[in-house]
């Protein structure tokens, strides 16, 4: 152990070394005439112990660390421009100590006026990057480098809104929920008698504002159907749309083309039906992650390929029991969707990420009760109360990479696991078909919220 000298009259701290140890940073306390002030200083074996100065006519400064090459010196000091309030620093021998406010609009970066540094606490290689704590006590990154982006992010935001891009697979799994359980929903209408055949233009309209974030999702599809030896065969293709806003003037879409095959069938020698449902879905994911960069707006763009894969077993036991007028058919479900996205790498917005493939999963169970009102010969009131429970507890783990900083490890969602659905409308004759309408709710779940369905069937 060796000394380095004294620069103060009352201390030396030594805080930061370079990569090869030959510049040592720190702290010097000095008192003079019973006044209290502290100064940075820069070793050197050449040099010894040299004083950085002041910040703008400031009166107390600390080094905390040094860049590995040695050229660039960071710490906090009292700013004599903005009231002595301390302020993060950044030295070089060209610049003498600024602020990194000031380093970053030298280098192009509008920093908002109510954003304010307090320390910082270490650096790179280069000095490129600057991180420590803000005025807020949040932590911050400021970065000026050409190949990734330019600017400041408060930690704590920008983790928000890192967040709210790990959701965007329970798209496609909303897409296919509301496709499934929407669309073909309900299996015992349009069943087929042998030789028969069917077509039908239908569509599911519906919100999920979830989290304060609020979408829209929207399906539409055109289906076959025929008769076979006492079963109904379906094959519906369609086309899916989700669109969710996110923090910070985010948003993802989500777009694809499905593709729905089904079999009906009655269980010999007992009052059931049962349903086998399949589900595929290719599509793509258009991402704008929203955050404030410097305390302004920014926005960094992704795009990846979604798709979904489902299926579907359900049982139905048609007309169970009846009132005047009315038959009720109780059911069960069980169903299993998985949502892969592929993945991307962000550009644009000074601070982008990489995001590497994740997959989201939803098991459900469903046991409901369905009740139709024959009114006349040619339109029925069409009604439902379902249960349905979530076995997952929580979402799957993402990982992302800061561009040219760090990686990040973000812990799946916790899902909430039972809700209730409710629907109401009707079917009625009009010309050569039925028209279908009902309207849809369900309590809080990551599924639409509400959501209107209609379609038009012809039998032939």
């Amino acid at each position: 152990m060796k000394s380095l000298g004294q620069l103060g009259n009352s201390r030396d701290i030594a805080w930061g070394v370079s990569n090869d140890g030959s510049v040592i940073v720190g702290q010097s306390d000095f008192y003079n005439n019973n006044e209290f002030s502290r100064g940075s200083f820069r070793w050197t074996a050449a040099t010894g112990m040299t004083n950085l100065g002041v910040l703008n006519d400031g009166n107390s400064s600390i080094a905390t660390d040094v860049s590995g090459n040695g050229l660039v010196i960071v710490g906090t000091a009292n700013d004599g421009a903005d009231n002595n309030a301390y302020r993060a620093y950044r030295w070089t021998s060209e610049t003498g100590m600024q602020t990194v406010e000031k380093w970053l609009s030298d280098n192009g970066v509008q920093v908002d006026s109510a954003l304010k540094t307090d320390i910082a606490y270490a650096t790179n290689t280069d000095g490129s990057v600057v991180v420590g704590e803000l005025a807020n006590n949040h932590g911050f990154i400021a970065r000026v480098n050409n190949s990734y982006g330019n600017g400041l992010i408060d930690t704590v935001n920008y983790a928000s809104s890192l967040q709210a891009s790990t959701a965007i697979p329970l798209l496609g799994l909303r897409d296919a929920d509301l496709t499934i359980n929407g669309a073909h929903g309900n299996p015992m209408r349009g069943l087929l008698s042998n030789g028969r055949h069917s077509a039908w233009l239908g569509g599911d309209w519906g919100r999920s504002d979830y989290r304060q974030m609020d979408g829209q999702a929207a399906v539409g599809e055109l289906g076959y159907g025929y008769g076979l030896a006492g079963a109904t065969l379906k094959m519906a293709v369609g086309r899916s749309y989700s669109d969710q806003a996110s923090v910070w003037g985010g948003n993802t879409t989500i777009d694809g083309t499905y593709l729905m095959p089904e079999v009906i069938t009655p269980i010999a020698s007992t009052p059931l039906h049962l349903s086998l449902s399949g589900y595929y879905n290719f599509g793509d994911a258009v991402i704008r992650r929203g955050y404030l960069n410097a305390g302004t707006q920014a926005i960094s763009r992704g795009q990846a390929d979604a798709d979904t894969a489902a299926g579907r077993i359900r049982l139905d036991w048609l007309n169970a029991f009846s009132l005047p007028l009315t038959q009720f058919t109780p059911y069960a479900s069980y169903s299993f969707t998985r949502t892969r996205v592929g993945g991307y790498t962000e550009t644009g917005g000074g601070f982008p990420a990489r995001w590497q493939a994740r997959s989201e999963q939803g098991t459900q169970a469903r046991v409901g009760l369905d009740a139709v009102v024959n009114l006349d010969d040619n339109f029925n009131l069409l009604a439902r109360l379902e249960g349905v429970h979530r076995f997952e507890a929580q979402g799957t783990t993402s990982q992302v990479e800061l561009l040219g900083l760090n990686q990040y490890s973000f812990a799946g969602q916790n899902y909430r696991q039972y809700w209730l659905r409710g629907m109401v409308g009707g079917e009625a004759h009009v010309g050569p078909g039925v028209a279908t309408a009902t309207i849809n709710a369900t309590s809080e779940s990551e599924t639409p919220n509400y959501w209107v369905a209609a379609s038009y069937r012809l039998t032939f």
